[in-house]
């Protein structure tokens, strides 16, 4: 199923990601692809997996966790290939984003599929305080946390957890503050600045930002650069550290259950434009899903992925 063309364009961080046709290429064979690999993990698919692996391991958590009709609400949908797929395997699915592009998109494919368009609507995280108390058994965003600040993620989580049921699950991913490790360019020299400047006071030996003007003058790292159409090159970015979440999700009243890295770089990316990508995009395929619980992962992957139960 090809994804049809909008004109209408999105208000939301960058105006053109949802007209951008390199973007929209990259899902145009994700629905089948998802149910593709749901049904069987070896089987061959078109989609990347640094498009592919978060939505598959969130189906499959559902899935595996959760009876069909049960009640899922997807926040910050996009063009809805996670509650399309949901949608066919017999849950209960209603899904909103800020964009009226993005929902145009997956109205479209939910009338393709033969699904109802009204799942899909344009709101914000206000539409949660619609939402009846303990009413819902999971809720989901991926591709949100990271762009909304850490004043309005509280009030999310605060809405999540009351709208839960108690078995119910909050499915999140989040940018991985230490991804900058492994990134191995100039953000990585600030992460390691800001990381020791903030473990004691350094006023007897340097001044404030005196050490990461040492360090750029020391050490030469490649510039890190974004894509123009790239949203985090145009919106703050908000990251955590998947060494210490599980105390953040306590103080919102969730417990971590699980986390998961879905999609790693497997070399540093200014490193890729240097090697075969085809091949690169192979190796990918064949090691991303299955590492996602391995320990290096933390440090290969941009997102991480947390599965949180409301503590009631």
């Amino acid at each position: 199923m090809k994804i049809t063309t909008v004109k209408q364009k999105a208000k939301h961080f960058d105006k053109k990601w949802w007209t951008n046709k390199l973007i929209i290429s990259k899902y145009e064979n994700i629905i089948q692809d998802l149910l593709g690999k749901i049904k069987n993990p070896n089987k061959t698919v078109q989609t990347q997996a640094s498009q592919l692996n978060r939505g598959l391991i969130t189906c499959e958590y559902i899935l595996k966790n959760y009876k069909k009709k049960s009640k899922i609400l997807e926040m910050a949908c996009g063009i809805g290939f996670v509650s399309h797929v949901l949608i066919k395997k017999g849950f209960d699915v209603k899904s909103f984003d800020i964009s009226k592009e993005a929902i145009n998109y997956a109205k479209n494919i939910a009338e393709n599929l033969n699904q109802d368009p009204e799942r899909f609507l344009v709101s914000d995280e206000k539409y949660l305080k619609k939402v009846k108390s303990n009413s819902l058994d999971v809720i989901i965003g991926l591709g949100y946390f990271r762009y909304i600040n850490f004043k309005k993620q509280e009030r999310v989580y605060k809405e999540c957890k009351r709208i839960l049921k108690k078995n119910g699950i909050l499915i999140l991913d989040h940018q991985n503050e230490l991804y900058e490790m492994f990134a191995l360019n100039n953000e990585s020299i600030i992460y390691w600045s800001n990381f020791i400047e903030d473990y004691c006071n350094l006023n007897k030996i340097l001044k404030k930002g005196d050490l990461l003007k040492k360090m750029n003058s020391l050490i030469k790292v490649p510039i890190r650069k974004r894509d123009n159409h790239s949203i985090s090159s145009k919106s703050d970015v908000f990251r955590e550290n998947p060494i210490i979440y599980k105390e953040k999700a306590n103080e919102y009243g969730f417990d971590l259950i699980d986390i998961k890295y879905p999609h790693t770089d497997i070399i540093p990316p200014f490193l890729h434009n240097k090697v075969n990508l085809k091949n690169l995009y192979k190796i990918q395929k064949e090691n991303c899903y299955k590492k996602s619980s391995d320990w290096k992962s933390m440090f290969m992957c941009y997102q991480f992925l947390s599965f949180l139960k409301p503590k009631k």
